[in-house]
Formats: structure tokens, sequence, C-alpha cells
């Protein structure tokens, strides 16, 4: 992920933070997190409130997409 891609990427999270929008988050090891993100933790570490795990930490460089959560069906 170039620099660009990390601003752009920041720029979702905090959106999706402010608005305390639940998001679905799909990791680059191929698993993915739902739950609403909680704060930063530290520069490019952020907190997630995750559904089934509790509070996890999700780094950016790990991130390979976020978007709204929408239930099944939607």
């Amino acid at each position: 992920m170039n620099e660009k891609e990390m601003n752009e990427m920041k720029e979702k999270i905090y959106f999706y933070k402010d608005e305390k929008i639940k998001v679905h988050i799909d990791l680059l090891n191929g698993t993915f997190l739902n739950g609403f993100i909680l704060k930063e933790a530290r520069e490019n570490v952020f907190v997630l409130d995750e559904v089934k795990l509790g509070e996890v930490y999700v780094f950016l460089k790990e991130i390979e997409e976020i978007e709204q959560f929408r239930e099944r069906g939607e």
C-alpha cells in the first residue's frame, strides 16, 4: 500500500469512526472483521469493537478493504 492509498484508507476509517458506522474489514490474510472503530490507538493502529472477538487492534497495513457492514441479503 503506497502513501496515497494509506491516506485514502485512513480517510475512510476516520469517516466510519466519526459517524459510528458498523464496518466490514477484509484483511490481507483472507480473514475479515465486523464491528465499530473505536479509536486510533497509535499511528496507523486502530481499535475495533469486533462483534465476536471484542476489542481488537487492526493495523492499517493489514487492511485490504473497508466498507459499511451489511446484513446478508441487503
